[in-house]
């Protein structure tokens, strides 16, 4: 059995970009800041939000004189804010996914070519006499199990490629194969910073500090006049209570979706931390120990099945904590940062059949 060519969570991730560059008469690959780039000026919703934002920057501008209007377009903008940036989410939330389905795919691609690379063997084995018919029979089935895996996994890419390149909007588009690096690029949240961050700077949060800062300017002015104070009074206790309520909310909200990604984090460390190599490892000795006639068939299956496993499973705290990561930033009217040291731990340099050196960075 020839030697694997994808050991360990970092380099599954980076196989499909390598594999793209190298078919030469496939379209470009594409990472997020293309696509994104291209939405913004083709899909006709995100289109029109860049359209609207760019009017009301100008209005703001010949408004300053004018109180009342600057406030006005000043709210509007807030809001087409945080419209805009919740299409962002899930136009960056739909790349990710999508790449991830990529990497799916390449990684059920390799694991169907091992087992009828196995079925073969188990062939050749059944034809001398070296095993029996359950063997070639439970072989067969396992190379099947895996084909239609594999097909089920291209299915889906096949429809979040689809959706995709429909949201981008750009007519006779041809959509390369996904870039990125799923590890690398996972944005480092800090709980406490982005807990500040988003007291401070939450749009919601913002315009309702502002509804309260117009409220308490009013209730000065009726104890001045001394009229009209308790409607000013009601006004601005009520105003209090919707910030608090969104604070709570906003609270509430961070604390789940951090718990989420700090597990993703973890799961990813965990894998990294040699759990696919070891995985890897065991699989290549249960199929050797077999050809040698030492080890039954069915630890064979058992092996190559805790390896799809633990591949799907690794692929799925990736996508875990990309989808936290997004959601969390979601909640600030900025652009997203990306290629950010993330919090991931280096991975174990004495996984066993893994050598001194695995190729992750």
């Amino acid at each position: 059995m020839k030697a694997l060519s994808c050991l360990g969570l970092a380099m599954l991730l980076s196989c499909g970009v390598a594999a793209a560059a190298a078919d030469d008469s496939a379209p470009p690959a594409v990472h997020l800041a293309d696509l994104e780039g291209r939405a913004l000026q083709h899909n006709p919703a995100m289109a029109s939000a860049e359209a609207a934002l760019r009017t009301v920057d100008g209005q703001l501008q010949k408004a300053g004189s004018d109180p009342v209007l600057a406030g006005r377009l000043a709210r509007t903008r807030s809001q087409l804010l945080v419209e805009r940036q919740r299409m962002l989410v899930k136009f960056r939330t739909l790349f990710f996914h999508t790449l991830a389905n990529q990497q799916r795919v390449e990684s059920r691609q390799r694991l169907a070519r091992l087992a009828r690379e196995a079925m073969a063997v188990t062939g050749q084995l059944f034809n001398v006499g070296a095993a029996d018919d359950p063997d070639r029979l439970a072989s067969e089935n396992e190379a099947q199990v895996l084909d239609a895996a594999l097909a089920d996994a291209r299915f889906e890419l096949e429809q979040m490629r689809a959706l995709l390149k429909e949201t981008v909007g750009e007519p006779g588009m041809e959509l390369g194969s996904l870039q990125g690096d799923l590890i690398a690029e996972l944005p480092r949240i800090d709980r406490e910073e982005w807990r500040q961050r988003l007291l401070r700077e939450s749009p919601s949060l913002q315009e309702v500090k502002a509804e309260i800062a117009r409220d308490e300017a009013a209730l000065a002015r009726a104890r001045q006049a001394r009229k009209g104070t308790a409607a000013a009074e009601a006004a601005l206790a009520q105003a209090r209570l919707r910030a608090e309520q969104i604070r709570l909310t906003l609270e509430i909200s961070f604390a789940e979706t951090y718990a989420a990604y700090q597990s993703g984090v973890r799961q990813i460390e965990t894998y990294r931390g040699g759990v696919l190599e070891r995985a890897e490892h065991a699989w290549q000795e249960t199929l050797q120990r077999y050809q040698q006639m030492t080890a039954p068939y069915p630890q064979v299956l058992i092996a190559r099945r805790n390896l799809f496993q633990m591949e799907d499973a690794a692929l799925d705290a990736v996508v875990k904590a990309w989808s936290a990561a997004i959601d969390i930033q979601a909640l600030l009217p900025y652009e997203l940062p990306q290629n950010l040291a993330p919090p991931i731990a280096a991975p174990s340099a004495s996984a066993p059949g893994g050598g001194g050196n695995s190729g992750v960075p």
